[in-house]
Formats: C-alpha cells, sequence, structure tokens
C-alpha cells in the first residue's frame, strides 16, 4: 500500500483522476465549466449556475434545455425540453475533466450514449 507524503494536499492541476468509486479521489468542481459556452463538433452546451443547461446545434436551430444537478463528478441532465431526438432523459454522464474542456462519459445506470465521444472544448 502507498501513503501519501507528508505535508501533501492532495490536490493536484492537470492531471485526469482516475475513476473510482474508493474514498480521497478528487471531484472535478462544476464551477469551472458553469456560464460558459463549450462546442463539440456539431453540438455547443451551457452548464448555467442556475442549474439549467443549454444545448444548440451548430449546424442549425435545434436547442435543448432542461436542468441539471450535480453530485460526486456526475450530472444528471433532467426536464429537457426542445429538439432532444433520440436522446432519453434522465441522462446521467461523469464528467471527466480535459486540458481545454470536458468529456462526459458514461455513468452507473447513466443512459449518456448521446454525449459519448464528445469532446467539449471551450469555445472561442
Amino acid at each position: 500500500s502507498t501513503t501519501a507524503m507528508p505535508g501533501s494536499t492532495g490536490t493536484t492541476t492537470g492531471t485526469t483522476p482516475p475513476v473510482g468509486s474508493g474514498g480521497g479521489i478528487p471531484v472535478p468542481s462544476l464551477a469551472n465549466y458553469q456560464g460558459q459556452q463549450f462546442s463539440s463538433g456539431q453540438v455547443s452546451m451551457m452548464l448555467k449556475p442556475d442549474n439549467t443547461f443549454e444545448l444548440k446545434s451548430n449546424t442549425g436551430t435545434d436547442t435543448v434545455q432542461g436542468s441539471y444537478t450535480f453530485t460526486d463528478g456526475t450530472i444528471t441532465f433532467t426536464n429537457a425540453k426542445g429538439d432532444i431526438g433520440g436522446a432519453t432523459f434522465p441522462m446521467r454522464c461523469r464528467l471527466m475533466p480535459t486540458s481545454n474542456g470536458f468529456q462526459l462519459v458514461e455513468a452507473s445506470g447513466g443512459n449518456c450514449t448521446y454525449f459519448r465521444d464528445l469532446n467539449f472544448r471551450k469555445a472561442a
């Protein structure tokens, strides 16, 4: 077993924490992402500080709005209204920080396939 170095705070910047259910795993702060537009290919997302979200098509006029909660690194999207296409809600996704944004990956029982393989980057 390994122990932390004396005096270490356990916080490291610039790395992606491993996914797991063990204790001591840092949870990303949603404050780093709220109120900013992030874009991935054909879709843009904004997570607003009032716990609502907005998804917009980058190639058309489709828009989806709804609510979200964030607990232990998992975002749950609910109350989606608009052009949701084949997406099913509620949708649970684990937030994985990247160097310039985030990815949303499948959480247990999550139904996050709509966002699979999308890498959201901070919009210019």
